[in-house]
């Protein structure tokens, strides 16, 4: 799947992105500028175009996944909740780390790479019986981006309009807004030791 326009990855190799064999970005040049960046003042800008989103619909979605994952997804219950769990087989066994975000409307699962060629969607599929509940892959229409440093929340909130402020949000929590009149997800994810943003937004918009 080609996950990122020519002239997007044209854009990327001309920041001078290196990339990995997964077709990661893995650094634009000297990684201790890029950690000064981050951890120091700043702000790094993360391509995370290769992540694969999962949407789920229906009313009875979040009481439907809490018997397939090892966390109480009923905290959850309002929108902007969200947190990370992990999905295991009827005998226990690993078969996927996720992030799971409510927004108004549906639910997003936040996935690694690879994850729904391994057969997770087949297998959250086959556990739907009557339950009301929808599952689509949305990784091709679902850009992502991510937004690290001391001033992240001080540069979403200078170029977007958003539901709650950035700058308010605790971990695993979510907003929604827009960028550039783009409309964007913003979760909040400690990825880093310093303010860290998840972006769901239009794999169509994620170059402007």
């Amino acid at each position: 799947m080609n996950l990122r326009t020519d002239e997007y990855r044209s854009r990327l190799e001309r920041a001078g992105a290196q990339w990995s064999e997964h077709d990661e970005v893995t650094r634009y040049g000297d990684v201790a500028v890029e950690w000064r960046a981050v951890r120091l003042g700043g702000v790094g800008v993360a391509d995370r175009a290769t992540r694969e989103t999962l949407v789920m619909t229906g009313a009875g979605a979040i009481q439907w996944l809490q018997g397939l994952v090892t966390n109480d997804l009923f905290t959850l219950s309002a929108p902007g909740a969200a947190q990370r769990t992990h999905a295991v087989s009827r005998l226990g066994r690993s078969i996927s780390d996720a992030r799971v975000v409510h927004v108004p409307g549906h639910i997003l699962l936040d996935l690694e790479p690879g994850t729904i060629a391994s057969g997770f969607l087949g297998h959250l599929r086959r556990h739907i019986i009557n339950e009301d509940v929808g599952l689509s892959d949305a990784t091709s229409t679902t850009g992502r981006l991510g937004v690290y440093g001391l001033d992240a929340a001080e540069l979403l909130e200078a170029k977007g309009s958003w539901d709650r402020s950035p700058a308010s949000l605790e971990d695993f929590e979510a907003t929604w807004g827009e960028v550039a009149g783009e409309e964007v997800i913003a979760l909040r994810s400690p990825l880093t030791g310093e303010p860290s943003f998840e972006l769901f937004l239009g794999r169509a918009a994620t170059e402007a």
